[in-house]
């Protein structure tokens, strides 16, 4: 984080933290798109926490965030601007080289805006798409994204990315923390993670990757399968 630290107990307690993926594997950018007043604003900051002890404390990402410091984890600014991701784009991204990897991970509420654009964390498919196109061919994108609706973005982005995932359909809805809650008419269905904190898409998403990430020999493994495939490595854990 430019400038911050994370607080990511439940990693520092279990594992070191000493980066075990592929040695400088590029630049990640990390938005909390929450903006205030809207609902969620405890569930999308551990959202970024999660990616952010993932990606830049295991995964070894030179990462940067932006948005609302709403755990006190990660040091921000408040709302995320298109102004703060042009430049980022400009100053950041144009920075990697031949073969490194752009991970772009956004959390927010996902939909149709007033004149009927697809949009994520208060940023439009457009704009996702523009920054995400001015980045050099032979940079490896993964883009993923957490909102309602995120299926949404998919065709489109995946022209101009490597590997897009997003939470949902372009129809469905996507949760925060659920634990116990009612979603079927006839009873209960418990949380499969229940210990989690954040969106139950995200929380899970980053537990894999961590599970992979904090174990060499998982690590070695995707490592062997990207390489017989002729992929990127982290193509291939995604």
């Amino acid at each position: 984080v430019e400038g911050g630290q994370t607080n990511c107990d439940q990693l520092e307690t279990q594992v070191d933290l000493t980066p075990k993926a592929p040695k400088s594997p590029g630049k990640a950018l990390i938005i909390n798109g929450w903006r205030n007043g809207e609902p969620g604003r405890i569930s999308m900051g551990y959202d970024v926490v999660n990616m952010y002890g993932v990606l830049n404390n295991l995964g070894g990402f030179e990462t940067s965030f932006y948005g609302y410091n709403s755990l006190g984890f990660l040091e921000a600014d408040g709302e995320p601007t298109v102004k703060d991701i042009e430049e980022w784009f400009q100053n950041e991204a144009s920075q990697l080289t031949a073969g490194e990897t752009l991970f772009v991970y956004i959390t927010g509420h996902g939909g149709a805006d007033e004149a009927g654009n697809e949009i994520l964390g208060g940023f439009t498919e457009a704009m996702l798409r523009s920054w995400l196109e001015g980045v050099d061919e032979d940079i490896n994108v993964i883009f993923v994204g957490d909102g309602c609706q995120s299926g949404s973005l998919r065709d489109s982005l995946s022209e101009v990315a490597d590997v897009v995932v997003v939470s949902t359909s372009d129809l469905d809805s996507g949760y925060g923390d659920l634990d116990f809650r009612e979603m079927v008419p006839d009873g209960w269905v418990r949380d499969p993670n229940p210990d989690d904190e954040g969106g139950e898409f995200t929380s899970g998403f980053a537990q894999g990757l961590f599970q992979v990430l904090a174990n060499p020999a998982g690590v070695a493994a995707v490592q062997a399968e990207a390489d017989a495939s002729g992929e990127n490595f982290w193509n291939q854990l995604v």
